[in-house]
């Protein structure tokens, strides 16, 4: 029943939405609104080129002392501490210590502010990650990346952690 209800209506819109372009058809638009062109605007607008082989560069300068940064931090200093031998051990190797370099993209302050690095253990068959820093230059801060197991939270959160702030003013001597 509830159907034929459905068809019945549909029909009946079909049909009024035709006989208003039938009406529409025979009344023609009187007056027709034109656009100026915009050529004249836009014409003074200049996008600057950016240049990524600089802002790599640029990175690359300061990846060594954000690497000091982190590793001389009470919380890593924490998670590596008795770490290699705990991890021979168990039949691995030692640790590893990855700087996550993600090339530059349409966000290229994003690019410079994050400097991102995951540590992890080193085994024949494995790598097990153990955990994951950030650290933003735009904020002047080291985070560690708090991940969850459930599927409910999509993201990390960022927990800010301690570190040498002496190292600041050397990091902004190089950024100049």
């Amino acid at each position: 029943m509830k159907t034929k209800q459905f068809i019945c209506i549909f029909l009946s819109i079909l049909t009024l939405s035709c006989h208003k372009t039938k009406e529409n058809a025979q009344n023609p638009i009187d007056k027709v609104h034109t656009v100026k062109p915009v050529s004249n605007v836009t014409s003074n607008i200049q996008i600057a080129p950016v240049d990524t082989a600089k802002l790599i560069l640029q990175k690359k300068r300061l990846l060594p002392l954000i690497t000091k940064i982190l590793k001389t931090s009470p919380v890593f200093l924490k998670y590596t501490k008795g770490l290699k031998q705990a991890i021979i051990k168990n039949g691995g190797s030692n640790w590893e210590l990855d700087f996550d370099d993600i090339t530059p993209d349409n966000n290229f302050s994003d690019y410079l502010e994050k400097y991102t690095f995951r540590l992890y253990e080193i085994y024949p068959d494995h790598f097990p990650h153990i955990a994951s820093f950030c650290f933003s230059t735009k904020q002047r801060q080291l985070y560690e990346e708090q991940y969850y197991d459930t599927e409910s939270v999509p993201e990390g959160t960022l927990i800010p952690r301690k570190f040498d702030r002496k190292l600041l003013k050397e990091m902004d001597r190089k950024m100049r």
